[in-house]
């Protein structure tokens, strides 16, 4: 959706959207990426682990949010299937909420970013949480645009959302992937819903959970 506000396009094929919102983790070189004045670069890292290169590169920081019980669910079956994770659900959850599963546990990575601090950050920060995106997702662009100074119409939006459906993402996929996030029987592209929690993890997993991470938690909403 941000390609298609941003450019009108976003490719053919989910290995596409590499041209357009280059990912910081895939070496790619300057003719790879759309010739344009300012690129929006997607990124997994942690704030503070270059917070030097944070405040001279970036001016301005998107930073997407979603409940870490559903975070939990997808990251593990992403990490079953692509890195081979050898273990049962129980012991993921251990291991991600102790920060052992790359790139931090979910607190770590919400707090770095979004806690408060005493020094300046250096960029201007604009937070969407992916349960806003799928009950008014219209009304997160259109907020979005603004934050990037992007002037869009009620039609750019809609055939944004539209690009962007389930439906054809999934064509996209089939359409090319990069190597690294392809394996057998896996579907890249979820079912983009929220609160598969409350069916697939135990009440113990839950409390552990909110135990860990409770004031990001009840900071963004989820509790």
């Amino acid at each position: 959706m941000l390609a298609h506000i941003l450019y009108g396009d976003s490719g053919t094929s989910i290995k596409d959207l590499q041209y357009y919102i280059p990912d910081i983790h895939v070496k790619t070189y300057l003719n790879e990426v759309i010739d344009t004045e300012q690129h929006i670069i997607k990124s997994h890292y942690q704030y503070y682990s270059s917070p030097k290169q944070c405040q001279k590169k970036y001016k301005r920081v998107i930073y997407l949010i979603r409940d870490p019980r559903d975070v939990v669910l997808s990251f593990y079956r992403y990490h079953k299937k692509l890195y081979d994770y050898q273990w049962e659900f129980n012991e993921f959850v251990l291991d991600w909420l102790n920060g052992r599963i790359w790139p931090s546990s979910w607190q770590e990575h919400v707090n770095c970013w979004t806690g408060n601090s005493k020094h300046e950050l250096g960029f201007d920060l604009h937070c969407i949480r992916y349960e806003d995106l799928l009950s008014d997702v219209n009304h997160e662009l259109i907020k979005l645009a603004n934050f990037l100074g992007i002037n869009v119409t009620k039609k750019s939006v809609q055939y944004a959302v539209e690009s962007a459906s389930v439906e054809n993402m999934r064509l996209k996929e089939k359409q090319g992937m990069r190597a690294d996030e392809i394996a057998d029987d896996f579907q890249f592209i979820g079912s983009a819903s929220y609160k598969q929690w409350e069916e697939k993890i135990t009440a113990k997993q839950v409390d552990l959970i909110i135990q860990y991470a409770e004031e990001p938690m009840k900071r963004y909403g989820y509790l």
